[in-house]
């Protein structure tokens, strides 16, 4: 950028600086991405054949069969994975597709023999069962994976056991909230120690999943006439943590961007509660949709001169 700004890159060669300096991915990058991504979407979608390919012959086999088929899948995989150890993609992938197949085999477990078990506790278990797996693996995908399953069992839980309220919200929003909170900052820690947790693709599923609830606590609140001061306080305390940070610590533009998204909605909301109880409709709509406009060319400014910024260092 100062570059530019000083006229030694001319407009004509900009297309050219960007391609030797990295900002666009060359073919080779683009070969490998396509490689990685259909690499894993492939193994998890044989793991996930084998699990529809049980289902539509259930009649056909037998019970030992059933699960015959599901733990040779689960050793090949093993195998698959020591054999590749050399390649840590194809070791990733390999393993990714066995950890899929402990599903598969509690699924089969549970529909088998019936136990009566809440579907929260199959998560649990699988997600228990994984850790091994996920500890030596050293991939930050599976510790992802480890995460959303910790996600669904909280929330099957809470789905069954959820009687009370936590902090004026429903208790499994803020379950999901508090969860992935606390996954957030500990993997920023960790990938301060651990380099395989180092990637930014990873925490963004955790930034998106808290933003969400955090800010559906403030909306429930607001349209329900719940008290609105304790999740406006959780809300208020999520952003202040989230914008100094990777604004001037880890600096995120993905981040930073849901945050700002978040605002956007959360200060919409409030404020669609006050006007339309003060203002008739068609003004409370003209005021919002100005609010809204208003909010969002200054988020995306701002959005754009952090991404220079970062972009010039």
């Amino acid at each position: 950028m100062r570059l530019i700004e000083a006229g030694a890159i001319k407009d004509d060669q900009l297309e050219h600086a960007a391609e030797i300096v990295g900002v666009y991915p060359d073919s080779s990058a683009w070969r490998t991405f396509m490689d990685k991504t259909l690499l894993y979407t492939g193994s998890a979608a044989i793991t996930l054949s084998l699990l529809f390919f049980i289902a539509y012959n259930w009649a056909n086999f037998g019970r030992f069969g059933k699960f015959a088929l599901v733990q040779t899948f689960m050793i090949a995989a093993i195998v698959a994975y020591v054999k590749f150890g050399n390649k840590r993609t194809h070791a990733q992938a390999t393993l990714t597709a066995a950890i899929i197949s402990i599903g598969v085999l509690l699924a089969l477990f549970g529909q088998t023999y019936q136990t009566g078990a809440d579907p929260w506790q199959l998560f649990a278990l699988w997600a228990v069962l994984m850790l091994p797996w996920a500890l030596i693996a050293n991939s930050a995908a599976i510790w992802l994976i480890w995460v959303v399953l910790l996600n669904i069992t909280f929330l099957l839980h809470q789905m069954v056991f959820a009687n009370f309220w936590w902090f004026g919200s429903a208790p499994v929003t803020f379950t999901i909230f508090a969860l992935n909170s606390f996954a957030l900052i500990a993997w920023e820690i960790l990938r301060k120690r651990c380099q395989f947790l180092d990637r930014d693709w990873a925490i963004w599923p955790l930034a998106v999943t808290t933003g969400v609830a955090i800010t559906w606590m403030v909306i429930d609140a607001a349209l329900r006439s719940r008290v609105l001061a304790t999740p406006l306080l959780w809300w208020i305390g999520w952003l202040a943590i989230i914008y100094p940070y990777y604004r001037l610590v880890r600096k995120d533009v993905f981040v930073l961007a849901v945050g700002c998204l978040s605002g956007i909605v959360g200060i919409t909301v409030i404020a669609a509660k006050g006007l339309f109880k003060s203002v008739d409709d068609i003004a409370s709509f003209l005021v919002l949709t100005v609010l809204v406009v208003i909010l969002g060319s200054v988020a995306a400014a701002w959005l754009r001169s952090v991404y220079q910024e970062l972009n010039s260092q």
